[in-house]
């Protein structure tokens, strides 16, 4: 006969079997809500990572920032890449009741402000390196002086990279607040608070911050001269001339409104002009002219008593731009070549040959690359100093070489002029009665160099013409007309 349990144990089994059942019940309504500040952390963390399919799954539908940025300029696209990847943040709360949370983030994100900042001053940095590197003005600058827009474009695409490259030290520290929400076994993102402004420094317009930085590095960027010091060696020749900055006339208004234009303006600096509309030009004769940033050059014939006088006046924007260029490059040679031929040599925009440099004449103070290279004081000597300026010592002015050594040394001197006699100083007329040179009671064609002002000179030659202007001039006629020219020295 089999074995069967008793009622008893049957009892208590059906009663086990029937609280097991309720407990899992129970489990089932108190099942364990995951931490709401995991979900924050998973959301930023693909936020940051650029998986903006992996944020989405943990947002309410419409709160995912950027998810429907689609900036059109090139900038505004690259801005937004700075945006996604040049922030960091830290949970540093989460509260939690029932279903609902709120966590609190420091967010350090991108500052524009900041970043703008730096967009004037590099910005000037790039275009004075612009400048530096280049030949002629029209590399840079349109005819009114504004600086070109291919210019503009290069100096701001590597100040954009040189300022975003590392944007670290272009962030600000913001707090601010995530509202979740719990349903269907998961946290979600309900409200964003301020998590893209503060990403991205207050803005939500990557366009329009681009265009924003743009303008803070480009507006007001000043005016910058193109300017070049020549190496003092003569043998090292300057830069060519620009072909397109030359040019000839007959019209006075063409003159007057090439004076006026900025870079003329600039280089002339508030100087009186020899040159005026008045000139009597000589018959049928064309004014020449040349401007660039660093000079400025106006060559016209007028006629100066019964002769043709060619006078040109120069301004220039650097003193190492007057120079002086001996055949060979080097004193004591027998060679000779035409003026003409020497301002090729060294890409001068005007020439004038001259000067008692002929060693077998042996006279005058000859001073080439800072040395004395002949001594003697039977005529005057010009000398033109680092800063541009004509200086003068007289005959027999100097004890001995030393004495005129150390004239050049404190004067800065770069080189000198055998010429004379000097006619013209400080504005007085102090023509010779005699000379040892230039038959100056004769009549014979005549050469001057003045200077007007600061880099400011002015250069004359009287010779013979046709028909009524058939006569050479004395020296003394020759100061006349410099006189009458304003010429100080």
């Amino acid at each position: 006969m089999k074995n069967r349990p008793s009622p008893l144990i049957i009892l208590l089994l059906s009663v086990t079997l029937v609280f097991s059942s309720l407990f899992l019940s129970a489990c089932s309504l108190f099942e364990k809500i995951p931490a709401p500040d995991e979900t924050v952390a998973s959301f930023l963390s693909s936020l940051k990572a650029g998986d903006t399919s992996a944020a989405a799954s943990l947002a309410a539908p419409g709160l995912l920032p950027w998810a429907s940025d689609n900036p059109s300029t090139e900038y505004g696209q690259k801005l937004l890449t700075v945006y996604r990847s040049g922030w960091s943040y830290e949970i540093t709360s989460c509260t939690q009741n029932k279903k609902t949370a709120q966590a609190t983030v420091r967010i350090t994100g991108i500052d524009m402000e900041k970043a703008a900042a730096f967009a004037w001053s590099g910005m000037g940095s790039l275009l004075s390196a612009a400048v530096e590197n280049a030949t002629f003005s029209s590399e840079i600058y349109d005819e009114s002086r504004n600086y070109r827009q291919d210019v503009l474009d290069s100096a701001f695409a590597a100040l954009f990279d040189s300022i975003f490259s590392d944007p670290s030290g272009l962030t600000s520290v913001y707090e601010i607040n995530l509202s979740l929400q719990y349903s269907d076994k998961q946290w979600l993102i309900t409200d964003t608070g301020s998590l893209e402004a503060a990403i991205t420094g207050g803005s939500t317009d990557p366009d329009g911050d681009a265009q924003a930085f743009y303008n803070a590095a480009v507006t007001g960027q000043p005016y910058i001269a193109l300017h070049y010091t020549l190496p003092e060696d003569s043998s090292v020749p300057g830069n060519v001339p620009d072909q397109n900055n030359y040019g000839s006339t007959t019209d006075l208004s063409v003159i007057e409104a090439l004076i006026q234009t900025p870079t003329a303006q600039a280089l002339i600096n508030g100087q009186a002009l020899c040159w005026n509309s008045g000139i009597e030009l000589f018959p049928d004769s064309e004014i020449h002219y040349y401007l660039d940033e660093t000079i400025l050059m106006i060559q016209w014939q007028e006629v100066t008593n019964s002769a043709v006088g060619t006078y040109a006046e120069v301004f220039l924007a650097d003193a190492s731009q007057f120079r002086r260029k001996i055949v060979d490059d080097q004193f004591g040679g027998m060679d000779f070549d035409y003026a003409t031929g020497l301002a090729q040599q060294t890409n001068a925009v005007l020439a004038s040959g001259g000067d008692f440099y002929n060693t077998s004449r042996n006279c005058g103070i000859v001073v080439y690359n800072r040395e004395i290279c002949r001594f003697d004081q039977t005529c005057d000597t010009c000398y033109i100093n680092s800063s541009g300026d004509l200086l003068f010592s007289w005959r027999d002015q100097f004890a001995d070489e030393s004495e005129a050594q150390q004239f050049v040394t404190d004067n800065d001197i770069l080189f000198s002029l055998c010429f004379g006699p000097v006619i013209i100083e400080n504005g007085v007329d102090v023509t010779p009665e005699s000379y040892p040179y230039g038959e100056i009671n004769d009549t014979y064609a005549r050469a001057a160099l003045a200077q007007l002002g600061q880099l400011h000179y002015l250069t004359m030659n009287l010779n013979h013409g046709d028909g009524q202007y058939n006569t050479y001039s004395t020296l003394q006629q020759a100061t006349d007309a410099m006189m009458d020219h304003g010429c100080p020295n």
